[in-house]
């Protein structure tokens, strides 16, 4: 079951990432949801679409990481 979760991770992060690089606004509005602060934050990544493909890549490259792991 430890690998499993760790793939599906792996998936979750790079799958996100990719999103979050394609259609940063759009993706990110998806997830304004919640409190007022979390909802702020998503806001700072909605209006700095460049900071956000940053920050998927890192996210990839987490995730591609995790799933090279042995």
């Amino acid at each position: 079951m430890k690998e499993q979760l760790k793939d599906l991770t792996a998936m979750a992060l790079v799958g996100d990432a990719v999103l979050g690089m394609i259609h940063p606004r759009e993706h990110c509005m998806h997830w304004r949801v919640g409190p007022a602060g979390f909802r702020h934050m998503i806001d700072t990544f909605v209006d700095h679409p460049q900071l956000t493909r940053m920050l998927a890549a890192v996210e990839a490259g987490v995730g591609m990481w995790l799933a090279a792991r042995d």
